[in-house]
Order: C-alpha cells, then structure tokens, then sequence
C-alpha cells in the first residue's frame, strides 16, 4: 500500500451517466506538478518499494552532480467535467528508467538497488519500466493538477482520490543484507491496486486488495 495512507472515508461517487463529455492535456501537467514521491509497501513480505514514476528521483540525482538516468514519460491526462462543477481526472503515466530501490519494511535496510547518494557517488542505479493510474476528481477542468501526496493527506475542497495503481518491473543489483553476495543480479517486480470506493471491508479493507514487492534473484 502507499506509505502511511489516511484512509479516505465518505467518498461519494458522482453517476457516470451524468458526466460531461472527456478533454485530454498533456501528462507533463501531472509529470510536473510532483515534488515527492510516494513509496509502496508489502507488509506480508516486509518489503517496501520505491518507484520514481515521476522522476523526482532522478530530478534529485542530477541536483546533486550525478548524471540523468534517462527517466522518461508517455501516457495522457483525461478529464471530464462533473454536474457539480469538478472534474474526474484520469492519469495514464507510463515510465521507463525509473530508479528504484526495494527495503526491508520493517527497519528500512537496503536489499535491492543503490540509495540516492550511491548512484551519485557512481554506483549503477536500479531502473524499473512502470505503468500508473490514478483517478480522481479535481477543483475543475482544466485546473492545476496537485502533488499525489498532497492530494493523499491534504486534499483541497473537492479533491478526492478514486483509485490508484502501479505495475512496475526493474532490474538492478542486490545488497549483502539480503542474504545474497553484494552485487548478486535481481529484480523487482511491484503490483498495487488501491480503491477507495469501497466498503473497506474483507479484501479492501485497508484500501489496497493488492500490494505485491516482489523480489528474485537472476537464475532462480
């Protein structure tokens, strides 16, 4: 799931029939308005995951004197006008050579791929190709697109988050704490579905009826 998500309680959904017709605009508009960028746990493993979907990352990277990774972004922004004057807004993000880096949930140790500070040094950084969607309805068409963490723990009057999901795959290198030789070839494989129009209850009672960080080494 989303680090440390609030749960989102009392959403109601607006009838699709009632809907006005869809606009399209870049997906740099959402692309552009991310400052931070959320990480995704798997508690059943103890595994958390962070995914530069929007190239904070490798934003910060290059901030620090090291070089781009060559983040870069496909996909649309969708949005349709609501009867009560907001906008449902769909994101279609898809990047390729996103760093990455998978933990151990629980204390936070390094498994798989070099911190931030690693690959400025000039360690190879993990890179992951994923696809993500996020649905949620907006002030109003054609209205700035907010910050997702902003809009996960501060939402503005008439925002609220529908769903949202990532499918990531990368590849990169494990550390010793592990378990494996340093340097050991791996890969992450990352799958989260969050819906929160639902009951919470049963399967979705967290949110999140999926929350997957899978790790492999290479071979096995």
């Amino acid at each position: 799931m989303v680090s440390a998500v609030v749960m989102l309680l009392g959403l109601v959904a607006v009838p699709t029939s009632m809907a006005g017709p869809t606009t399209t605009r870049p997906v740099g508009d959402f692309v552009n308005a991310q400052l931070f960028t959320i990480f995704w746990t798997d508690p059943a493993r103890d595994l958390l995951a962070v995914v530069d979907y929007a190239g904070e990352r490798n934003n910060l990277i290059q901030s620090l004197g090291g070089a781009s990774l060559g983040t870069s972004f496909g996909g649309q922004v969708t949005e349709r006008p609501l009867p009560d004057g907001r906008a449902e807004v769909t994101v279609v993000l898809e990047t390729t050579n996103a760093f990455v880096v998978a933990r151990q949930l629980s204390t936070g140790t390094l498994y798989f791929g070099y911190a931030i500070p690693q690959v400025v040094g000039g360690a190879e950084a993990a890179l992951s190709r994923s696809t993500f969607r996020l649905v949620f309805t907006n002030t109003g068409v054609g209205d700035p697109l907010p910050d997702l963490v902003q809009l996960l723990f501060e939402p503005l009057s008439g925002q609220e988050v529908r769903s949202i999901s990532i499918a990531a795959a990368g590849s990169g290198t494990f550390r010793a704490a592990f378990g494996v030789p340093d340097g050991t070839p791996g890969r992450v494989q990352v799958t989260q579905t969050g819906l929160f129009m639902t009951a919470f209850k049963g399967a979705t009672a967290d949110g999140f009826p999926a929350e997957h960080v899978l790790l492999r080494v290479v071979g096995r």
